[in-house]
């Protein structure tokens, strides 16, 4: 497993797409993360501009069969030329019994709040009674992140991830008035003097020869330059430079039995019954043209829990005159003890 930074300038802005009922609501909102199957698109996409229509089939397959997975991709912060990584908080942690319910005003709601812990909380396996109660280790930058005080020298530093900012357009190309003007909303990526907002995902390519991993750092760094989510054309998505962490690690004793996932998951058809806690959401559905439009499909989000290793799966979500696919591909990592889910009490 190794991480791939993908360094951005102050104040990139992002659209990650989102299902929609009406096509002109589809730029009215945006993803917070880069989820897996965005990442997953953007290289095949890579791979069509590169080779023949074989090698899509190819590394299609590889994907498939395991020879090579993605993460989604979620923010890492660098501060004084160190990288802190942040990974999605494990839905187990929604359903933790908060000793410091009495003592702090709100711990619950706080505890919902949080979207991302840092890598360092996780290696620890910090419970929230520790992120709300002991303010020399543990500190909150922003409601949706908990860090250690440590991966930041001691220094009890504020700094945002990302807001969203609505612009509004005008479609010029549009004969009727009506539905001309809508407003598109981006994802902002905040930047101050002393803290860098970047993305960053993980990926396995264990299954792949030698030869086949250089194309792959090739194809994964044409689809950065390329641009990632939607609405490019307007200057969202831009990538500054790819970074590969080849030394990642997240070095945790004490791992229970459950894997959490930190990808999107499309169950197989015999893989729902080992799913313990997940929330769901709408993948696909994409709007190609007047009342057209690819299906959807649903897909348990980053942070489920998993009673063992799973694969998911790539929907088909082709229809007559578009080909598409969409990536549900498991990313499992063991779950940490002290995160470890009791499921006699859901």
């Amino acid at each position: 497993m190794k991480a791939i930074i993908l360094k951005c300038r102050p104040g990139s802005r992002f659209h990650f797409g989102r299902a929609a009922m009406r096509q002109n609501d589809t730029l009215s909102d945006t993803d917070e993360i880069i989820h897996s199957d965005v990442l997953f698109g953007a290289f095949i996409s890579a791979v069509a501009r590169l080779y023949p229509e074989v090698e899509v089939l190819k590394w299609k397959k590889h994907f498939e069969e395991g020879n090579i997975a993605f993460s989604s991709a979620f923010y890492c912060v660098e501060y004084q030329g160190k990288i802190v990584y942040l990974l999605p908080k494990p839905i187990s942690l929604n359903h933790f019994p908060l000793k410091t319910f009495d003592s702090i005003e709100g711990a619950h709601k706080k505890l919902k709040r949080i979207k991302f812990i840092s890598k360092g909380i996780w290696e620890k396996q910090l419970t929230p009674d520790d992120w709300f109660s002991n303010d020399d280790i543990c500190f909150s930058p922003e409601s949706r992140v908990v860090c250690l005080k440590e991966e930041f020298g001691n220094d009890n530093v504020a700094y945002r991830l990302s807001e969203k900012m609505d612009t509004p357009k005008v479609k010029v190309r549009n004969i009727s008035k009506e539905d001309t003007y809508y407003t598109q909303t981006d994802l902002v990526l905040v930047h101050d003097e002393n803290i860098s907002v970047h993305w960053y995902f993980l990926w396995e390519n264990t299954g792949l020869d030698e030869e086949e991993k250089k194309q792959a750092e090739k194809i994964i760094t044409l689809m950065a330059e390329s641009g990632l989510g939607g609405e490019r054309s307007t200057g969202c998505g831009h990538i500054e430079e790819v970074v590969f962490d080849r030394s990642f690690a997240i070095n945790t004793d004490k791992l229970s039995e459950q894997y959490v996932s930190l990808s999107l998951i499309i169950p197989g058809a015999s893989e729902h019954q080992e799913l313990i806690a997940y929330q769901t959401v709408q993948r696909g559905g994409m709007y190609y043209g007047a009342n057209k439009r690819v299906k959807s499909v649903i897909a348990t989000t980053e942070g489920a829990i998993i009673r063992s290793k799973i694969n998911g799966s790539i929907a088909n979500l082709s229809t007559e005159d578009r080909n598409h696919w969409r990536y549900g591909i498991c990313f499992p990592i063991p779950l940490p003890n002290s995160f470890k889910l009791n499921e006699c009490t859901l």
